[in-house]
């Protein structure tokens, strides 16, 4: 059963229900006739107690497999010189696209040693095959009002072309550069 609970330390899509779960939605859409509502989260089991670990939304798919972003990012994070990662989909009028983003440590003119070291390590210890690496100012990472990267919203401005011209001289300064 495709719904069926987990075993303790798998990840899956949180439900829940109960009294004080809402009838249906802002929408009015109702909630499923079971009364299980999908909050849109991962979590798994571990002692008896539910630990949220990403959004259901917030995963990768590359010849067939599953990424979680949060796992993708954790590799770009651990390279000296990069401050924050944020990997996402980003749908492409010709397909999908495996996008990283990063926030370098210094100007990311500067920082160009330290993003081709993250795209490395991140094919190496995911297998994930970047599309596209694009480096960001913190101020330029998008966030909701509680302070959660907007992933989508990166995507969705890659996708428009947003950071065609910074990608562009990323990947000549790499190619004149040996890199």
């Amino acid at each position: 059963d495709a719904r069926a609970p987990l075993a303790e330390g798998c990840v899956g899509a949180l439900e829940v229900r109960g009294p004080n779960v809402a009838e249906a939605t802002v929408d009015g859409e109702s909630i499923r006739l079971d009364g299980w509502v999908p909050t849109g989260d991962l979590a798994f089991l571990a002692d008896g107690r539910v630990v949220p670990c990403g959004r259901t939304k917030d995963v990768l798919f590359q010849l067939g497999r599953t990424l979680h972003a949060t796992d993708v990012e954790a590799v770009a994070q651990g390279v000296d010189g990069i401050r924050a990662a944020i990997a996402c989909a980003a749908g492409c009028p010709d397909g999908e696209r495996a996008v990283l983003f990063v926030v370098p440590r210094t100007s990311w003119r500067t920082a160009r040693s330290a993003i081709d070291e993250a795209r490395r390590r991140v094919q190496a210890e995911t297998g994930l095959a970047l599309d596209a690496v694009v480096p960001l100012t913190a101020a330029e990472v998008p966030r909701t009002s509680s302070g959660k990267v907007r992933r989508a919203a990166l995507g969705e401005r890659f996708a428009a072309g947003e950071f065609s011209a910074r990608v562009r001289e990323l990947d000549q300064a790499a190619a004149v550069g040996g890199g």
